[in-house]
């Protein structure tokens, strides 16, 4: 086998809790698709026996709007929550999805005050006295962080760095409880009609390792060594990192502020 498979068959050993988190999240995906099917169902047939559809359409877009509007104002957790309750499009009722599916676009950015403040609690020192240059404005804002152009010390390489929203980490662990608190209420309130308890068992043990900026920084330089191996290593790769700050080498435009999957949402 070529170095690439070797890397990647050392990285998939490497990750077996992984392979099992992967597989409790498959089966209840696959779970809850099939529960959606008959919600969907039911909510059809109740709607044309009581000649209201039309009602329920107008609750659920000023219910899906005052989502929205929550999510935003709480920032963190709760635009990670929204952003996996707009993909659930084979369980919530579509004006739920298409209303928070703008959190995907539209994430309030942290002040420059905000990210000098982290990045000196992280590293040291400021951003002016770290980088050659780090532009104020961020190319790209998400619910956990967001990314500045900068350029390295002395080379004047190019930079993305990430840098995580102030107290994000304080707060996790306190809107994961209250969160899902109301989603276990819910499920005790309504059990035929609300089963969304496993949304909070996906996030809970992933969530911790999307705010640990080191271990997005391990995997940064995993796909470095990858794409090196097949000969093309212009992807660039982690060159710093700290809890709430990464960077990485290489920086185009564009660019996320971080989604969910690469550990920083």
């Amino acid at each position: 086998p070529s170095k690439a498979e070797r890397l990647r068959a050392d990285a998939v050993r490497r990750s077996e809790p992984s392979a099992v988190l992967e597989e409790e999240a498959r089966r209840t995906r696959e779970e809850a698709a099939a529960y959606g099917e008959a919600l969907a169902g039911r909510r059809l047939e109740a709607g044309q026996r009581s000649g209201r559809a039309a009602a329920w359409d107008e609750v659920h877009e000023r219910n899906a709007a005052r989502l929205l509007a929550l999510c935003i104002a709480n920032g963190g957790v709760y635009v990670k929550l929204g952003q996996h309750a707009a993909q659930l499009d084979y369980l919530l009722p579509p004006q739920y999805t298409r209303t928070l599916h703008q959190l995907f676009e539209h994430n309030r950015a942290s002040s420059y005050e905000d990210v000098s403040r982290v990045i000196e609690e992280e590293l040291g020192a400021p951003p002016e006295a770290l980088f050659g240059s780090f532009e104020r404005t961020p190319i790209a804002s998400a619910s956990l962080a967001q990314v500045h152009r900068a350029t390295e010390h002395g080379t004047g390489a190019p930079l993305a760095v990430k840098v995580q929203h102030a107290g994000l980490r304080e707060e996790c662990a306190s809107d994961l409880q209250a969160v899902g608190l109301a989603v276990a209420a819910a499920e005790w309130l309504y059990p035929d009609d609300f089963r969304l308890g496993w949304v909070m068992g996906e996030m809970a043990p992933h969530l911790p390792l999307e705010l640990d900026f080191t271990h997005e920084a391990a995997n940064l330089r995993r796909c470095a060594a990858f794409f090196g191996a097949c000969g093309d290593a212009g992807g660039g790769g982690a060159s710093g990192s700290d809890g709430g700050v990464v960077s990485s080498s290489g920086a185009r435009g564009g660019g996320g502020g971080g989604g969910g999957g690469g550990g920083g949402g």
